[in-house]
């Protein structure tokens, strides 16, 4: 089961993270978010929105699995603020044995940053897939320096609203593996005081989110003992798309 999250924090409070996720199929840019009915027309008419604001066809972009803060219409703006005239098309999905879990690392702003993991397979949980254009693929490619992107395995076929199965979906991947429980089982992702708690843990003493982003080796020495107790996200045969 997917965590709740921080109702009301912006993007710059790293208590916040992932912040509230979009819950819906849409086309977001920096100032609106146009909602889509996935009824069977929803490619002409998103393709149609492309075309009118000189954007890349659905046919030149990339499929991508939003999990975390890239769920988040706060966080989106803010990574593609310098991106000119963005346009993001981003449908509801479900999606069978996926969950969440924590990265065993902490993000330079100091939050200790959601991953995705293999989970029950008769569960189908909720997300979203982005489609990314040559731009805001880059941009968002740049922002993940502890993920690799890759291609979600076929097992977890990815379903919109309507039922069609969507293929070629990518996803971001914990490049330190996910914070491991005393049962050698990831911990399930949550808010980020639990997170804390887990530094601490690891640690064996308190620290803060504007502790952890004031200073590299802090954040070094966390990773370093995630690491010791670090396990799978049971993606590995997915293919690496991006490094």
């Amino acid at each position: 089961m997917q965590a709740p999250v921080h109702a009301s924090a912006p993007a710059s409070d790293p208590a916040g993270y992932p912040w509230l996720p979009l819950n819906t199929s849409a086309i977001v840019t920096a100032d609106a978010v146009e909602p889509v009915l996935v009824d069977g027309s929803h490619w002409t008419t998103i393709n149609a929105h492309l075309s009118a604001a000189g954007s890349a066809p659905m046919s030149e972009r990339h499929a991508v699995l939003a999990i975390g803060s890239n769920r988040s219409l706060v966080a989106l703006r803010r990574k593609y603020a310098r991106v000119p005239g963005w346009v993001l098309p981003t449908l509801r999905v479900t999606v069978p044995g996926l969950d969440v879990g924590h990265a065993a690392c902490v993000s330079r702003p100091g939050w200790i940053p959601w991953a995705p993991r293999v989970g029950t397979f008769g569960v189908r949980c909720s997300y979203e897939v982005a489609f990314l254009d040559g731009d805001t693929l880059a941009v968002l490619d740049a922002t993940e320096p502890n993920y690799h992107r890759a291609a979600l395995p076929p097992e977890h076929d990815v379903r919109l609203e309507n039922g069609e199965v969507l293929v070629g979906v990518d996803l971001y991947c914990s490049r330190h593996g996910l914070i491991g429980g005393a049962d050698g089982i990831a911990v399930p992702a949550g808010r980020q005081v639990q997170a804390l708690e887990l530094v601490a843990a690891a640690l064996g003493r308190a620290v803060t989110h504007a502790d952890l982003a004031a200073d590299d080796g802090l954040r070094e020495e966390a990773r370093e003992a995630f690491a010791a107790t670090a396990v799978s996200d049971g993606l590995a045969a997915a293919a690496v798309k991006a490094a």
